[in-house]
């Protein structure tokens, strides 16, 4: 039988932040098992930049780019 994912185990309505964020976790947690070696090759990479002198420039942004 499939879980519906917007009640909780007593039974009652999950509210649809609670959905949201056990979604967005859910998408996190998997992004760090899987994407955890590229992550460290590019932090890896900048800290290489940084050291020969180059920069890093950073734009402000909204929550989304524009």
């Amino acid at each position: 039988m499939p879980i519906d994912r917007r009640r909780r185990r007593d039974g009652r309505a999950r509210s649809a932040s609670a959905r949201y964020l056990g979604g967005v976790l859910g998408a996190l947690e998997t992004l760090a098992g899987t994407q955890a070696e590229a992550v460290a090759a590019a932090a890896e990479a900048i800290a290489s930049a940084f050291d020969d002198g180059h920069r890093v420039y950073v734009a402000a942004t909204s929550h989304v780019l524009h």
